[in-house]
């Protein structure tokens, strides 16, 4: 996920890397835009996920062993799910993490693909 993948868009975002200090609450706006509570940094971002529009009642998001494929996606040892928000025009679901390594982000597609 990126902050935005030409310059600034149309939300007057532009492309980087947030540096999360923590990732908490998630909610979703305009156009896929997901905004990212970080209570240590004192900050909220807003972050384009790129989402294409597709059918959110034909999401599959029952997914055995989410704690498991969130750790091996994200290469870390151990993680706490903080939030988790669903994209309410693509069915796909972002998760924030508190890992071994930091806070993260992980994206669960309407298949139930963790990234």
């Amino acid at each position: 996920m990126a902050a935005s993948s030409l310059g600034k868009d149309a939300w007057g975002l532009s492309s980087g890397s947030p540096e999360l200090q923590s990732a908490g609450q998630l909610a979703f706006g305009p156009e896929g835009i997901v905004f990212v509570g970080d209570a240590r940094g004192a900050a909220v971002y807003a972050i384009a996920t790129g989402g294409k529009k597709g059918s959110p009642s034909q999401s599959n998001l029952n997914i055995d062993k989410l704690d498991a494929k969130l750790a091996a996606a994200l290469k870390a040892d151990k993680i706490t799910v903080n939030d988790l928000a669903i994209n309410p025009a693509t069915g796909e679901a972002i998760v924030s993490l508190s890992t071994s390594a930091g806070p993260a982000l992980a994206r669960i597609s309407a298949q139930g693909e963790v990234s």
